[in-house]
This record gives structure tokens, C-alpha cells and sequence, in this order.
């Protein structure tokens, strides 16, 4: 399992709003699904600085990925 998987299942287990900072220095608030499938995708996390939620393990996985890509 991938660990856009795991994020995934995770979010929908712990649904809650997700805070991304993207290179515009903007910051916009998604749901926790859609938080995942942005940070999930190459070409849309390369445009993502961080991202914060409510729930640490989350915002772990999150950043993770946003790492990886």
C-alpha cells in the first residue's frame, strides 16, 4: 500500500479541514480527501509548500507526500 493510500483511508476515517500553503504564499482550506489528492499528485504538490491540519498523523502523511514528489 502506498502511502497515498494510507492518507487516503486515513482521511476518510478522520475527516476534518486540511490548511495548504502554496508557492503563491497563498493559503487555501480542502476537506481531507481532497487535501490527499492534490498532495498526491506530481504536478499539483510540486506547487504546494506545506500542509496543516487539526490532526498531526495527518499533516505527517501529507507533508510526506508532498516531500516524496
Amino acid at each position: 500500500m502506498t502511502l497515498a493510500d494510507k492518507a487516503g483511508r486515513y482521511a476518510k476515517q478522520h475527516p476534518q479541514e486540511v490548511t495548504l500553503a502554496w508557492i503563491d504564499n497563498s493559503t487555501r482550506t480542502y476537506d481531507a480527501g481532497k487535501a490527499v489528492r492534490l498532495c498526491a499528485v506530481p504536478r499539483i504538490a510540486a506547487c504546494i509548500m506545506g500542509a496543516e491540519a487539526p490532526d498531526k498523523a495527518l499533516a505527517d502523511m501529507l507533508n510526506r507526500l508532498l516531500d516524496d514528489e
